[in-house]
């Protein structure tokens, strides 16, 4: 198992200031937790039955676990057994895919994606990660589970020889993604972790 000590940490904040189109997004996307809260029943954490599960650590099962952070709604919290760190009030597939089937949020950021600037930001984080991976592992299978655009895919594909597959709820991305990954990997359109 890989551990990262100390974290690999990309603070955005001062891009946000930098690029109005990226706090817009941002700003869009607190917007949509927070009304998406409302509808769980208010507060500032998910905990409704009729949109998240309570999970035990997907990794290893342990129930154990230590809280770190609630952000946006989401309670993370890293196993005391494997320290995988996980979102405890995980979202039923079907709220999950009906949010993502109406975001907003989601056009607006693979719009931002598309653009010099983000793929330079990104491939600069994607760099430092990988720099850490491969020194320890040359055969690498990655899957992308949220692929959204791309981005990360395809840095995958022109910057390493790893095998690479991804899921993605999208529509707007699919052919992209099929055509991207190729003979690399597999591309699952539409479906959860659940089913595969």
């Amino acid at each position: 198992m890989l551990f990262f000590t100390p974290p690999v940490n990309f603070e955005n904040k001062n891009r946000r200031e930098k690029y109005p189109h990226i706090s817009e997004v941002f700003c869009a996307g607190q917007k949509e937790c927070e009304d998406l809260l409302k509808e769980d029943g208010g507060g500032h954490l998910f905990s409704s039955n009729k949109f998240v599960n309570f999970v035990h650590c997907p990794v290893c099962s342990n129930e154990k676990a230590k809280s770190l952070l609630v952000k946006w709604g989401g309670h993370y919290v890293q196993c005391t057994l494997c320290t995988h760190v996980y979102v405890r009030n995980m979202f039923k597939k079907e709220v999950l895919e009906s949010f993502y089937a109406r975001s907003y949020v989601e056009s607006m950021q693979r719009k931002i994606q598309r653009n010099d600037d983000d793929i330079n930001y990104y491939h600069a984080m994607y760099k430092k990660y990988f720099d850490l991976c491969v020194a320890s592992n040359q055969n690498l299978s990655i899957l992308d589970v949220g692929a959204g655009a791309g981005g990360f895919v395809n840095y995958v594909i022109e910057n390493t020889t790893f095998s690479i597959s991804a899921i993605e709820l999208c529509e707007e991305t699919k052919g992209y993604l099929e055509s991207l990954i190729g003979k690399r990997g597999i591309f699952w359109h539409g479906k959860s972790i659940g089913h595969l």
